[in-house]
């Protein structure tokens, strides 16, 4: 966490780690690290961190983690309201056919995010690591080996096509940006976007074009990078409309994009042209989120809350959507935030999803509300006097 000067832009780090840190009237910052709600005296007037970091309680969700925002807040009179529990215990990835049956592989305890298989089904790109800190690894599902591909943070991987390069998100230069590197480890890491909050989501079959997701302060838009310069060019807006557009994923024939759009009031996933964006086919019926094609374009997949639904397309000679079909309901792991899908599809039609590991409780929430929070915490973190 740092300290900026609004004016010069002149910054120092206050403390390693941590997130969402506020100021408290009692002469304390308070942030969040990975579950746990802590504490550290604060002179406002120096600015400066005057003591030593103590946890104030420690089942603080950490459902938000990506983002780094923490679910606490507390009034001008001391008292104090949080949100305790999970909705994201560790999962572990799993195989699972269309009638929701599930095979797991994977070591357990890795805290696996948003698996990718590669073009040709033998690998598979994942985040793994604390959500506040992923790294990306590569998985070698014929020999059972995983190989660590990034060490200054990385998440969402996309493979390329040709199966030699991953582009993923990471917030190690500051903003979350757009990177991508080699997948056997040679060359340099390079930068695709600078500044902003944008998150890969899809790369065009014949990997020319990358969609991506930008967070702005009024919702998410999708925006498109092209991919075939020498250099690199300006990302540009493809949907930046007034609300919120997400999880765009290219057709496998690269000439249609579905998507989730809340314009309706709801979430639902839509299908438009590419690169014209000329037509919009709602495909969901009361609600829908993290669209993904069949890898031979006969279906098209969506979530509808725990459900895994189906829609028979064709192209030729026009799009042609068909009802959807529930395919299997199940507690697997859902996007937060309605985003990137967090499951993929096989060439088979199986899907790569993230299953609870045995023995996991029930995911549950529960606010919980502090009276005269400040009292307490200048007893538990006492300041210079």
């Amino acid at each position: 966490m740092v300290v900026r000067h609004l004016k010069t832009g002149e910054q120092r780090v206050l403390l390693e780690g941590g997130t969402d840190a506020r100021y408290v009237p009692t002469g304390h910052l308070v942030y969040a690290v990975t579950g746990a709600l802590f504490a550290v005296p604060f002179d406002v007037e120096r600015v400066e961190v005057t003591g030593s970091a103590v946890p104030v309680f420690e089942d603080l969700m950490t459902a938000f983690a990506y983002t780094g925002a923490a679910p606490f807040a507390f009034s001008d009179n001391g008292n104090l309201v949080y949100v305790s529990g999970s909705v994201r215990g560790q999962k572990i990835p799993g195989v699972v056919d269309r009638g929701g049956a599930a095979t797991p592989f994977g070591e357990p305890g890795r805290g696996y995010s948003r698996p990718r298989l590669s073009p040709d089904g033998q690998q598979l790109a994942v985040a793994v690591g604390s959500a506040e800190a992923p790294d990306i690894w590569t998985f070698d599902l014929e020999r059972d080996v995983m190989t660590r591909l990034t060490f200054e943070g990385g998440s969402r991987p996309l493979w390329m096509p040709d199966g030699s390069r991953i582009i993923y998100a990471s917030n190690q230069r500051g903003d979350y940006d757009i990177f991508q590197t080699s997948v056997d480890g040679s060359g340099e890491v390079v930068q695709l976007t600078a500044g902003g909050y944008r998150i890969p989501a899809s790369i065009s079959p014949d990997g020319n074009v990358l969609l991506f997701r930008q967070d702005r302060t009024n919702g998410m838009d999708i925006g498109m990078l092209r991919l075939d310069q020498e250099q690199n060019t300006e990302p540009t807006m493809l949907l930046d409309e007034s609300f919120d557009e997400r999880s765009a994923v290219f057709s496998p024939n690269g000439k249609w994009i579905a998507y989730t759009s809340d314009e309706s009031g709801q979430a639902e996933v839509y299908v438009r042209s590419f690169p014209g964006l000329r037509g919009r086919e709602q495909v969901s019926r009361n609600g829908g989120t993290e669209p993904l094609w069949k890898r031979d374009g006969t279906e098209l997949f969506f979530r509808a809350d725990a459900k895994m639904m189906a829609v028979p397309t064709t192209f030729e000679p026009e799009l042609s959507l068909g009802q959807p079909e529930l395919l299997f309901e199940g507690p697997f792991e859902r996007s937060s935030r309605d985003v990137e899908a967090q499951y993929d599809v096989a060439t088979d039609g199986r899907f790569l999803m993230l299953l609870r590991e045995e023995g996991q409780a029930e995911e549950t929430m529960r606010i919980n509300v502090v009276l005269n929070w400040f009292e307490e915490l200048k007893a538990r973190v006492p300041t210079e006097k």
